[in-house]
């Protein structure tokens, strides 16, 4: 099974988290886009969070600069649960609009309507929507982007919410399933540098998602 790189394509080579400036770690992007999504298993959940923390810790991959260093805490994750892998029902959307989502730098970035998910937490059902970039970017065109917010967000994890990434072949499958053990900060939780899309109030999900990264992590 192919591994995946920690910052995933949505925060990089997707251009969901282009940086302003200059300051663009050059190595991050490659290593990025040499390392393709991979299947939404516990099994890869826990390679993904191990990488994570790497590509952070590693001066040749960190997209912080040097002053973000000095206040970055560390990656931290809520406890591996299977509570938090979700089998969905996904229904395309024909004819997606192209969104306009507000970035956290004040700026713009449209995306894409791909579909819905459809599925169950807690007894409680809820439905996110799935996005592409609007405009096709090389090496990312497998990317499906799934930005959200849920109960925890402002109190346990990152107030601005964070994001998931699904492989349009996870959409080809007979069961949809979504691994929020998965779930990753945009750059701009630990930087001011980057422009990254904030994540729209339909996709806001009404249950508390205490998986993937934790809100210690944030300096």
């Amino acid at each position: 099974m192919k591994r995946i790189m920690a910052a995933l394509m949505i925060c990089g080579t997707l251009a969901a988290c282009n940086q302003s400036g200059d300051t663009v770690n050059k190595a991050a992007q490659e290593a990025e886009a040499k390392n393709p999504v991979v299947g939404n298993t516990v099994t890869d959940a826990a390679k993904y969070q191990k990488e994570l923390r790497a590509f952070y810790d590693n001066p040749e991959t960190s997209p912080l600069s040097a002053a973000d260093k000095k206040k970055f805490k560390g990656i931290t994750f809520f406890p591996m649960t299977e509570k938090y892998v979700v089998t969905a029902k996904y229904t395309p959307i024909e004819n997606g609009k192209v969104i306009d989502f507000p970035t956290s730098a004040n700026k713009i970035k449209q995306y894409k309507e791909l579909g819905t998910a459809a599925f169950a937490i807690d007894g409680k059902d809820q439905v996110l929507t799935l996005y592409v970039p609007a405009e096709t970017i090389h090496g990312a065109e497998d990317l499906v982007f799934v930005p959200f917010k849920d109960a925890t967000s402002g109190m346990t994890t990152y107030g601005a919410g964070r994001y998931l990434e699904l492989s349009m072949k996870d959409l080809a499958k007979d069961s949809l399933i979504m691994d929020f053990n998965r779930a990753y900060n945009p750059y701009c939780a630990y930087s001011g540098d980057y422009n990254c899309p904030i994540p729209p109030e339909n996709n806001t999900l009404s249950v508390k998602i205490e998986a993937g990264v934790s809100y210690n992590a944030i300096p």
